[in-house]
């Protein structure tokens, strides 16, 4: 999702898969913000935090098995009251879910929930900055990224990811934890992890396949390759 739609509610997947474009179903006040864009021309600006989200409907897309992924994004913090979830896709218990806790005047802790086992992070992300995020698997590591740095150890979990309750932007399937602020380029990557080290964020993104042929991500900072495996690639 690029986030450069005319004017108004409505959101376009890019992706070109099988299952895809998927339906993206607006809840509440979001809108198309011209004013505030990390890439493009627009982005989306969650104004109803708790009520406002973005919804696709379940998909074999969304069944990540014991494959690689990537789910990444830019985003743009508002000033929330506590934790906000960016993305929830499938549900905490069965799926993959990634959060921020705010502490003060800045955001703290990533929180990622895989299949009902949470992981967190240290980390500090300002209010009203551009922040990119990522989590990627490659071969039953889980890394997790703010702005192409690895935060911390590297996360051991094959599980095998199946899931039924579609994908929510902006607020858990399970719960409210509604974001505050701007979402620009998502993507959701099935079978291709996209980064294993630090890496320069771009964009915006390619929805298309990741190349089998790419070659390793580095683990110098200002590297931006992947480790990958041919399979499809889908953008929300």
């Amino acid at each position: 999702m690029h986030g450069d739609d005319a004017a108004g509610s409505t959101f376009t997947d890019s992706a070109r898969t099988v299952n895809a474009p998927h339906t993206i179903t607006t809840t509440g006040s979001v809108y198309v913000d011209t004013s505030i864009v990390m890439y493009g021309t627009g982005s989306a600006n969650f104004a109803d935090p708790g009520i406002a989200k973005l919804t696709l409907a379940d998909s074999a897309d969304w069944d990540f098995g014991t494959g690689d992924f990537c789910v990444e994004g830019w985003s743009y913090f508002g000033d929330a009251s506590s934790r906000v979830t960016l993305i929830d896709v499938g549900g905490s218990a069965a799926g993959l879910k990634i959060s921020f806790d705010k502490s003060g005047p800045t955001y703290r802790t990533m929180s990622v929930t895989f299949k009902g086992t949470e992981y967190t992070r240290d980390v500090e992300v300002p209010m009203s900055t551009w922040t990119s995020w990522a989590v990627n698997r490659y071969n039953g590591s889980i890394y997790m990224f703010v702005d192409g740095w690895v935060l911390g150890e590297t996360i051991t979990n094959a599980g095998n990811m199946q899931t039924t309750l579609g994908v929510a932007i902006g607020m858990a399937i399970d719960s409210t934890e509604g974001f505050d602020g701007n979402h620009d380029e998502i993507r959701i990557s099935k079978g291709a992890c996209r980064h294993t080290g630090n890496y320069t964020p771009s964009g915006p993104f390619n929805p298309w396949k990741v190349s089998s042929s790419s070659s390793n991500s580095s683990s110098s900072r200002s590297s931006s390759s992947s480790k990958s495996s041919s399979s499809s690639s889908a953008t929300a």
